[in-house]
């Protein structure tokens, strides 16, 4: 909030007591002309409002967490519904843009997951609606309305084995996504459990690790549609062609040629994304609170949805179907009585979650899933199995 002084009156020139009295009458002159525009602004002050502050539906917008006011809900296998919140008995939908503009509407918005020529949403030129696949959401000022965008969170596999610092990219939909990866964003190599590395940690054979929370990479420094160079070389000098990288943080609505999705616009990124089954339709799901739920049970629970089989002792899974920067919401399914335990992956020894003495428990796993990166890290006193149900947003 700005606002102007207008009760203070100006410093005026003293008249010099040895003025001769044209010198008196000049300088009476000049008080009375300061006195005079004095007054004047004054009233033009006091004509206009002189206060500034955003409207409260602004405030409460910039304010979130995503800067947007807005409800998402599952439609069916290739749209959502983006819906207002109520806000004191008010419809409303909101967002405050990368580029500092604002728009508010009260009015529903579908976003379709396919693309451009197909009437839909994905905005990162990819042709097709990948399956198992990861998409963030994004909203961006399209000419004073607020438009859905899909990019796909990219991750692809590598095809040089023991790579130094570049990473020859393999196609996804039989496109180079390159790209897609932003300058400056970290990334996760992973081949195994025990052959990653990550911007905290890397493993190689037997398990051996070093952690260095200093360190800054691995990072994008350049790319090209086919190759990402890192920074520095990678610690880890033994992964296998075939191996993976995918991004964990630095987001950006990105095209396959690199420039930005919005063109010059202003955008924003929702912090949800929305998973696609293995045919390429959208995940059924319900948002409750800050959580992301899955709900299509046929695919929560089959291997091919991501569950893994964990073991007794600590080991590392990589969830695909929890978003990078996410904390999983998992399902765990233990083999017999027992306990299980969970850890950052980048830390020793893991901390008791949870005991129970029936050999059909099945427990749900929020914050205490300590996932970072992707990454679930635990052990349990008999091999069952972990499935995700979701994310904390």
């Amino acid at each position: 909030m700005t606002t102007f002084r207008t009760d203070r009156a100006p410093i005026l020139p003293p008249i010099p007591q040895d003025a001769t009295p044209d010198q008196q009458r000049f300088f009476k002159a000049v008080q009375d002309l300061l006195s005079e525009n004095f007054r004047s602004t004054r009233q033009d002050l006091e004509a206009v409002d002189t206060t500034f502050t955003l409207s409260y539906n602004q405030e409460i917008t910039k304010a979130d967490k995503h800067h947007c006011i807005c409800d998402v809900w599952y439609q069916d296998a290739d749209e959502i519904i983006i819906k207002p919140k109520y806000i004191n008995g008010s419809p409303l939908l909101s967002a405050y843009f990368s580029d500092k503009s604002y728009l508010e509407q009260t009015t529903n918005i579908t976003a379709k997951l396919a693309a451009p020529g197909a009437g839909g949403h994905i905005g990162d030129g990819i042709t097709a609606v990948l399956n198992s696949a990861l998409y963030k959401l994004w909203l961006w000022n399209n000419a004073g309305a607020i438009t859905p965008m899909f990019t796909y969170a990219p991750l692809t596999t590598f095809s040089n084995a023991n790579p130094t610092n570049t990473l020859t990219l393999g196609q996804i939909n039989a496109q180079d996504i390159g790209k897609l990866f932003p300058v400056g964003a970290h990334v996760v190599v992973w081949q195994d459990g025990n052959e990653l590395e990550t911007p905290y940690f890397f493993s190689q054979d037997g398990g051996a690790t070093t952690v260095d929370v200093t360190a800054d990479k691995p990072k994008v420094a350049s790319t090209t549609t086919t190759v990402l160079t890192l920074g520095e070389a990678l610690t880890n000098a033994t992964f296998t062609a075939g191996s993976t990288v995918y991004q964990v943080d630095g987001w950006k609505p990105l095209q396959l040629d690199g420039t930005l999705a919005t063109g010059t616009s202003g955008y924003l990124d929702t912090g949800i994304y929305i998973p696609t089954t293995a045919a390429g339709a959208i995940t059924p799901f319900v948002i409750i609170g800050n959580e992301f739920h899955y709900t299509d049970t046929a695919h929560v629970y089959s291997d091919g949805y991501g569950r893994v089989a964990t073991t007794t002792g600590l080991a590392n899974y990589r969830m695909t179907y929890v978003p990078p920067d996410k904390c999983g919401i998992i399902a765990y399914d233990m083999g017999g009585t027992g306990a299980i335990k969970t850890k950052p992956y980048y830390v020793a020894t893991g901390e008791e979650s949870y005991f129970w003495n029936n050999s059909a428990a099945t427990i749900l796993l929020r914050e205490d899933s300590r996932m970072l990166h992707g990454i679930l890290s635990c052990m349990a006193s008999a091999n069952g199995y972990a499935m995700p149900r979701g994310y904390i947003i």
